[in-house]
């Protein structure tokens, strides 16, 4: 398959350039081994690509979309929660990335950790529990 031909954000632009906004179809060859996508700590977590680890250096917004049951959680969200060093944010009414972890974020990477988690669906030590009050 030819990538470089598939439309993409800005055209023209390479695949070792971290300009935005930009989407583009990579070849997994060039992916697996090229150092911009080789993953290290403090990277974002993308996934994999023989049998090594890739990532990006990028400190804006990620959202993660894709249908139910398609490996979100165990294949993106928690590894990078695991991981990243900066600060998060998640929306999980679930409460299954809080459940795995909560723990590590606060004691693993020294994180302050605020679960609030109305209807009591993650399970986390009291310590991380915390609510919002707006009046």
């Amino acid at each position: 398959m030819d990538f470089e031909r598939l439309p993409r954000g800005i055209p023209q632009t390479s695949a070792e350039k971290g300009a935005a906004p930009r989407a583009l179809w990579l070849n997994p060859d060039v992916m697996a081994t090229s150092p911009f996508w080789q993953y290290e700590p403090g990277k974002v977590v993308l996934g994999g690509a023989h049998g090594r680890m890739v990532g990006v250096a990028d400190n804006r917004h990620l959202m993660t979309v894709a249908g139910s049951r398609t490996g979100k959680g165990t294949s993106v969200i928690v590894p990078n929660l695991l991981v990243y060093p900066g600060s998060v944010l998640v929306l999980d009414p679930k409460g299954e990335n809080a459940t795995l972890t909560a723990r590590r974020r606060a004691e693993g990477l020294g994180h302050d950790v605020y679960v609030i988690d109305p209807f009591g669906t993650a399970d986390v030590p009291e310590a991380y529990r915390a609510c919002f009050i707006p009046w």
